[in-house]
């Protein structure tokens, strides 16, 4: 690549990283309700998809750390960042949105297929149902809808897949932190990340938590172990029914 030719891609970068800015600060106080189909997201799909027409025929190594010099000059320049937003992962987030291309673009509408599935489970009305199983219907959309809150939720539990692992975590999130998580796993493992289950796990919240607001540690970790065997295919079917019997209990359902 000659000098003029590096030149032209910094220019380009930095115009890319000026857009992005100034898109981003023309949304404003945008919605959380509007999940994976909110502008921000857009946004930062169309800048990936961009960065990546701009960088054909680049190396991987000089696509990556492209990249990186895109966002770093976006940072440098958002006047409306915070200290918040300074530690928590959001640059490093958007580097790996970018990173995925026009693959950005899929993942997002990979996770909003994957809330619209969950909130039409949530909506059907089903002749009949008793009120019990449209209680348990419910719960059971709502682990995958609602956003992760360590003082609501139990946490996420584990998750084994033929080629790579969900880890469980009881922290909070966001919408923004959980399409980070599958930009990054994407970029590891490709497509398989953005399979129904794959993505499940990653927005599962774990369920509610029961009776204390602050669970003991062995609490969690009971709970996590259950959901891990539960997951697991060397658990004997006979046994895995016990375990989600078991789990339910620990979660306030009613088993059945």
């Amino acid at each position: 690549m000659s000098q003029t030719d590096v030149e032209r891609k910094r220019e380009l970068l930095r115009q890319l990283a000026e857009e992005l800015g100034f898109r981003l600060q023309g949304i404003g106080g945008e919605k959380r309700g509007a999940a994976f189909r909110a502008q921000r997201f857009q946004v930062l799909a169309e800048t990936a998809a961009k960065f990546a027409i701009a960088m054909k025929g680049a190396t991987p190594t000089e696509y990556r750390r492209s990249a990186d010099e895109l966002v770093e000059s976006y940072w440098n320049g958002d006047t409306g960042r915070t200290d918040k937003s300074d530690g928590g992962g959001t640059r490093s987030g958007y580097k790996d949105i970018v990173k995925c291309g026009r693959d950005a673009t899929r993942i997002y509408s990979r996770l909003q297929g994957r809330l619209d599935h969950w909130q039409s489970v949530r909506d059907v009305a089903l002749p009949h149902e008793v009120q019990a199983d449209r209680a348990q219907r419910i719960a059971t959309a709502d682990k995958y809808l609602q956003i992760r809150d360590p003082k609501k939720h139990v946490g996420r539990p584990f998750r084994a897949f033929e080629i790579f692992q969900v880890p469980a975590t009881s922290g909070g999130t966001n919408r923004d932190s959980t399409s980070w998580a599958v930009a990054r796993m994407f970029l590891e493992y490709g497509d398989s990340v953005l399979a129904d289950d794959v993505l499940d796990a990653i927005l599962d919240n774990g369920g509610p938590l029961v009776g204390s607001a602050h669970p003991s540690a062995d609490f969690l970790d009971i709970v996590r172990r259950f959901e891990a065997m539960i997951a697991s295919d060397g658990t004997p079917r006979h046994e895995r029914v016990l375990l989600e019997k078991a789990l339910k209990e620990l979660k306030g359902a009613p088993a059945s």
